[in-house]
């Protein structure tokens, strides 16, 4: 998900090891096919953005081969939730892109939006039940996904010793001493 307007802090499974080197070595700078999906606002193939205007020069071409070259083709799916979350989400199928129709694509995007919705919801119920700041809680959402102190503090753009400071609040106000026990008491109170 992306609040903050860093479009390239995302959480993924099954990525390649190339692929999450790259959005680490970029850090908080906008990545121009994330960028452009949000703009059009509309799912999109990965393999059709090579027919589009903003990606017919060598830099943006170049950087759609190299993502096809290593994720293979998919769907580019933006996602837009309440409290102004939007998250953005790529999905591959084993059928070429032919296979599918419009419609396909459309209810694929409508299942996706249900669950961010949804996942924006537990968030901020959670924010509101725990009294998180919107720091502490986007510092929480990494942790119960595993990230690290530095890996939190890239993703978000501050120091691992300010990361550190927000997971040690974070274990005070869910009694914890640990990132598992913070992660399955958060989860305790969603339900």
């Amino acid at each position: 998900a992306d609040k903050s307007g860093l479009l390239n802090r995302f959480w993924a499974v099954g990525i390649p090891d190339e692929v999450n080197g790259y959005f680490k070595e970029k850090g908080g700078r906008r990545e121009p096919v994330m960028q452009y999906i949000f703009e059009q606002a509309r799912p999109h193939w990965l393999s059709a953005l090579l027919e589009e205007d903003e990606f017919a020069d060598g830099r943006g071409r170049h950087r759609v081969n190299l993502a096809l070259q290593y994720l293979g083709d998919g769907l580019l799916f933006p996602l837009f939730g309440p409290f102004q979350r939007r998250g953005y989400i790529f999905v591959k199928f084993q059928k070429p892109r032919e296979f599918y129709d419009e419609i396909f694509l459309w209810q694929i995007l409508s299942v996706l939006q249900a669950i961010h919705i949804r996942y924006c919801m537990i968030i901020e119920t959670l924010r509101n039940k725990v009294k998180l700041t919107q720091r502490e809680s986007e510092v929480l959402e990494l942790i119960t996904f595993g990230k690290t102190n530095p890996e939190i503090g890239i993703i978000l753009g501050i120091s691992a010793s300010t990361a550190a400071g927000h997971v040690k609040r974070i274990f005070l106000k869910f009694n914890a001493t640990d990132r598992v026990t913070v992660a399955l008491r958060a989860q305790s109170f969603i339900h």
